[in-house]
This record gives structure tokens, C-alpha cells and sequence, in this order.
């Protein structure tokens, strides 16, 4: 049976007309013909027949060519969709006339363009960090192992250095950082700092790129001794848990999970791989440090440890890293470091703003522990 169905707004204005047809004439098909032709839910119709209101369970007596009248049962929410959806097309139609998508997917392009030599090294092209490697140390001195790194968004891969008659296996990985976008040595710095204290990479190697100039690649010097902290049978011990949590605070590090740090020579807390935040100097470092704790299992020593204990092995870490005198040596470090890849990285003289910030930064939190 053919029928019309007809859409009314809140103002009794006929919006619409359908011609459809049911092949059950039961007030379910009906509904379920209103919600294909208007959109609507069944929950949110009213249907009207010759006056009278159809509902679900009542005779329904609807002949060839009969018109049944819809309103949405929240008509002024409907009308308010309407109104929405022409001034959209309209827009549109601005749009379009304006060349707005053509010259944004011309824009888009372009971008795209310009930065693939950037979204190459993110996406991990291994034949560019092959070359960057091969270009910054000579090929005849480098062997790419086997083994892939382990890790996240930023893993690399294993190669040895041979200098004369040693030889040296390092890590290698990205810098976090779109180097033409938003210049951020900040890791760079954190790495240097990690290695002075001892708690980091033995050795850091900062390499450029042999091709584009947007990402430095990082490499740190194995340790055979260390031992991931998830690979341990034990949760590490309460001074290396204690350290973890404090080095984390006062250099503002983020994903120390648990393939990241780990113990080293001596049964030392060795940190070798991490993530940055922001650093904020009115940032409630000790208190941070005193009160709150990590979630990993391998941490759980830190838990169970008082304020009091911890800042008893916090004293006693900062006298040994002495922090505050190795902040300007690191700052040496990165303005040499600055002259040696002056000429193969973009932007690195704006980064460095952002490096002595995070110098001053990480200054203060120590600071904060002597008051």
C-alpha cells in the first residue's frame, strides 16, 4: 500500500512530503518508515491520521493514497536542527565560492611536503638513522646489530662504535622533538645531567641527521650490567625506589615505567630512557616528593617508605649527585654541543631558551631541599 507521510514543525508549517510504501500497515512499519525518511526516532514521533492520534496497540484503519501527518515530539529542538542545517549550507556555500577547500587542501600539501623529511625520522625510517650514523661516525667504525630497541614511539635500534681497539655498543632514538616546529633540547640536557650524577648513560652521543635538519637522534652507551626493572624477580630496593621518585620530581621526568629504569652496576638505580614534562618553578617539589607515590609493582618499596625516610635518603642522594654544581657544567656541555651541530640542526639557538629554563628550573626544586 502506498501512503504519504507528511513532516510538520512546531509552528503547524509542512517542512516535507514522502511517498512511501508499507507492506504491513501496523503503526511499527509506519514508525519505522518516519525514522528513514525524517530521521527521527521512534520514541520521538507523534503521527497524526484524519485528526486523531495513531498509537501503538490501537486498530489502525488507513487506506490506499492516506496521508499521515509526523511532528517530532520535540518539535523545537527539530526546528532548531533545521535552522542549524541551512546556515551550514550556507557556509558551505561561501566556502565554495571562495576557493576555501581548495586552497586548504593546497595548504595542506604543501605542509605536508615541507615536513616529510621530519615525519620520515618520526616514523622511523631506519635507512635515514643508518645514514645519520654511518655519516656522523664513519661507516668503516659502525655496525648495526640485529636486535631492534625496545620501547615505545621512540625506539630505534643497537650499534656498536669501534674506536681503535675498543669497542662500544650504544642505544640508539629520536629526540622527542619536531625540531622545525617546536625546538625542545631540553632531553638532550636531562640525558647530560642523568649521566653526571651517575644515574643515567654512562656516554651520550647526539646525532644529526644526514639528510634533513628536524630531529637529532640520541645515542646511550650500553651498560651489561643493567638489569630492567620488570625483568627483576624482586621489587627494586627502597634506596633506588626513593631515587627514582625524587630524580623524577626534580627533573620533571615522565614515563618511567618499568622497561625504562632498572638497576645497574652495584645494584644502582640506572635510568635510561624517559619522557619530559613542563617545568614549572612553583611546582610543590618536596611535598610531591614526601607524599605521593608511583603505581608499578617494581616500586612498591617507595610506598612503604615514610616522609621521613625519604627525605633521609634524598639528603644523602643530592650530596652524592651534587646537582647544584653539576647545572653550569651541563650548561657548558649544551653550549658546546650547540657549536658542534650548529650547522647540521635547525633552531637550536631558540631551543636553548627552553634549556635555561629547565636549568633554573631543576636549580630551584634543589634548592628546595635545603630550606
Amino acid at each position: 500500500m502506498d501512503i504519504s507521510l507528511e513532516l510538520y514543525g512546531l509552528d503547524e508549517k509542512k517542512f516535507e512530503s514522502r511517498d512511501v510504501r508499507v507492506d504491513q500497515l501496523t503503526v511499527s512499519q509506519i514508525k519505522d518508515k518516519v525514522t528513514s525518511c525524517f530521521k527521527i526516532p521512534p520514541g520521538y514521533q507523534q503521527l497524526m491520521h484524519d485528526g486523531h492520534k495513531v498509537r501503538v496497540g490501537q486498530p489502525l484503519i488507513i487506506k490506499e493514497g492516506d496521508t499521515i501527518q509526523v511532528k517530532a515530539v520535540q518539535a523545537k529542538e527539530w526546528d532548531r536542527k533545521i535552522d542549524l542545517a541551512k546556515m551550514l549550507r550556507a557556509v558551505r556555500e561561501t566556502f565554495d565560492a571562495c576557493s576555501f577547500f581548495e586552497t586548504y587542501t593546497h595548504y595542506f600539501n604543501d605542509t605536508a611536503e615541507n615536513h616529510s623529511e621530519a615525519m620520515r625520522c618520526f616514523n622511523h625510517n631506519i635507512q635515514e638513522i643508518m645514514d645519520s650514523v654511518y655519516s656522523y661516525l664513519g661507516k668503516a667504525h659502525v655496525k648495526i646489530l640485529p636486535d631492534i630497541k625496545p620501547g615505545g614511539s621512540n625506539a630505534g635500534f643497537i650499534f656498536t662504535y669501534n674506536q681503535g681497539a675498543v669497542t662500544k655498543k650504544y642505544w640508539l632514538k629520536a629526540n622527542e622533538t619536531n625540531w622545525e616546529l617546536n625546538p625542545d633540547a631540553r632531553e638532550l640536557v636531562a640525558y647530560l645531567l642523568l649521566k653526571n650524577i651517575g644515574v643515567g648513560p654512562a656516554e651520550c652521543l647526539f646525532i644529526p641527521p644526514s639528510t634533513s635538519k628536524s630531529v637529532i637522534y640520541i645515542g646511550t652507551l650500553d651498560e651489561p650490567e643493567f638489569i630492567q626493572a620488570r625483568k627483576l624477580t624482586e621489587p627494586i630496593h627502597e634506596v633506588a625506589a626513593v631515587e627514582l621518585h625524587l630524580i623524577g620530581a626534580l627533573l620533571y621526568l615522565t614515563d618511567l615505567n618499568s622497561e625504562n629504569f632498572g638497576l645497574g652496576k652495584d645494584n644502582k638505580l640506572t635510568i635510561v630512557d624517559f619522557s619530559l614534562t613542563k617545568a614549572y618553578q612553583e611546582t610543590q617539589c618536596v611535598n610531591f616528593f614526601k607524599t605521593q607515590g608511583r603505581q608499578q609493582p617494581e616500586l612498591r618499596k617507595l610506598k612503604d617508605a615514610t616522609s621521613e625516610r625519604r627525605m633521609e635518603i634524598a639528603k644523602e642522594a643530592l650530596r652524592r649527585w651534587k646537582l647544584e654544581e653539576n647545572i653550569p657544567l651541563v650548561k657548558k656541555e649544551f653550549d658546546e654541543l650547540k657549536i658542534n651541530l650548529k650547522g647540521f640542526v635547525i633552531c637550536l639557538e631558540r631551543a636553548s631558551v627552553g634549556v635555561y629554563k629547565y636549568l633554573e628550573a631543576v636549580k630551584w626544586n634543589v634548592e628546595q631541599f635545603s630550606i
